[in-house]
């Protein structure tokens, strides 16, 4: 008779789960606990501190905005994100703040973008020091006032709001690195235990050999040896 693929149903998974759900929790709870130790201890805090300026077309068509001015001014402002983030106006920060990072360090650190495809932009610089991370912001708006309508002639850039020191980190998230770590060590500790029992191939029940084979058991046969053992002790050793 051919034998019957080995298949595993959803109560050997719940049963797996039950049967070793110590050793799962157990895992589960030093991964969770490693992940958030890690995010804690090992990883750099970073500070995060925005600006916002408006950007706007001096070349108007008429006293009335439209549509045009509206969309000049826009592309402006995606002028103006490359401006921010120039070489040179990267290298006048770090000279003036007198700060140990390179130009692609710094440029890497500082972000520009337009608010919701609008003429607002918004400059954002992430650092490990929450008030370099406000000097640098600040600094870069007073350098960039002077460059942006010097080398666009047709716009000028206002200040709306300046940078303040945040003092509250943006990263790590330790509660994200606990999520992390509490379903990586769940996952691989279940998994395990799936598999290991996925590829046992012991017969226990005796469910076990109409599963495999479709065949319905009858009758067993005890473990006469044991029986026997059993019996003896009982008598005190006399006999079988």
């Amino acid at each position: 008779m051919e034998q019957q693929e080995n298949t595993i149903d959803l109560s050997t998974f719940v049963k797996v789960l039950l049967v070793n759900l110590k050793w799962i929790i157990l895992v589960t709870a030093i991964t969770t606990a490693a992940a958030v130790c890690y995010a804690s201890f090992f990883i750099t805090e970073m500070y995060s501190a925005s600006a916002k300026l408006y950007v706007e077309n001096k070349q108007s068509s008429s006293e009335a905005l439209n549509i045009n001015d509206i969309n000049a001014a826009q592309k402006l402002a995606n002028t103006c994100a490359i401006l921010f983030k120039s070489e040179h106006v990267m290298q006048k920060a770090i000279d003036d703040l007198q700060i140990s990072y390179s130009v692609g360090q710094l440029q890497d650190m500082v972000s520009v973008s337009a608010i919701n495809n609008t003429e607002i932009m918004q400059i954002t610089a992430t650092t490990a020091n929450p008030i370099l991370s406000a000097d640098l912001v600040n600094h870069l708006l007073s350098v960039c006032s002077d460059e942006f309508e010097r080398v666009i002639e047709s716009g000028t850039m206002k200040i709306v709001d300046y940078a303040s020191v945040n003092t509250s980190p943006v990263s790590p998230s330790i509660p994200k690195y606990g999520v992390l770590g509490f379903l990586f060590g769940f996952i691989v500790s279940y998994g395990i235990f799936v598999l290991i029992e996925m590829l046992d191939v012991k017969v226990k029940p005796e469910d076990d050999l109409f599963m495999m084979y479709n065949v319905p058991v009858f009758a067993e046969i005890l473990n006469f040896d044991f029986d026997i053992e059993i019996k003896e002790k009982n008598s005190g050793g006399k006999g079988k």
